[in-house]
């Protein structure tokens, strides 16, 4: 499968989440499917720089899901359950709630408290030091849970397929 036809085939399957997903069509979609997310909302954010945050992170979860649907089909073929993609699809999407949550704490924190705090803003940045070490902890925590799943998720999809033919360990060669 050419770097062509497997674009072609991941953006004609964008939602399909069953079947079975070849190891060419995976990483030949994987560089333009992590890319195209962060690049749809780039431009989005250049056509509508007054654009809502969770505008854009409902705009970049649409335009993830061809990559979601190429990995669930991906482990299916390599004979894991497709369903353990949840655990780093989880954490990542935590972590951007959480990012969101932090920013309106603190812009929250910066308009109310900047007027009722007085010229020393001690009491400002006391709030957002608390706010910023909760956020930190949490991030951490998700970070490091998409991190270890997800790369024993990534180390999954070069397996050869079990299903594959032509495959050494495939069990249609075996017999």
């Amino acid at each position: 499968m050419s770097f062509r036809d497997a674009i072609k085939t991941c953006f004609r399957k964008y939602v399909t989440f069953s079947g079975r997903a070849s190891r060419p069509e995976y990483w030949w979609f994987l560089p333009v499917g992590a890319l195209f997310p962060t690049v749809s909302v780039f431009a989005a954010y250049q056509i509508v720089p007054t654009l809502h945050p969770l505008i854009a992170v409902f705009f970049a979860a649409i335009t993830l899901l061809p990559l979601v649907a190429v990995t669930t089909r991906r482990l299916r073929d390599t004979g894991e359950q497709a369903q353990s993609i949840t655990i780093p699809l989880n954490a990542l999407l935590s972590l951007i709630a959480l990012s969101y949550v932090w920013f309106v704490f603190h812009s929250w924190s910066v308009n109310v408290l900047a007027v009722s705090d007085g010229p020393s803003g001690f009491g400002h940045m006391i709030l957002w030091l608390t706010g910023s070490f909760f956020f930190a902890a949490f991030a951490i925590r998700f970070f490091v849970l998409g991190l270890i799943t997800g790369t024993a998720l990534f180390s999954q999809m070069a397996m050869p397929s079990d299903f594959d033919p032509t495959s050494n360990n495939s069990s249609e060669v075996q017999q």
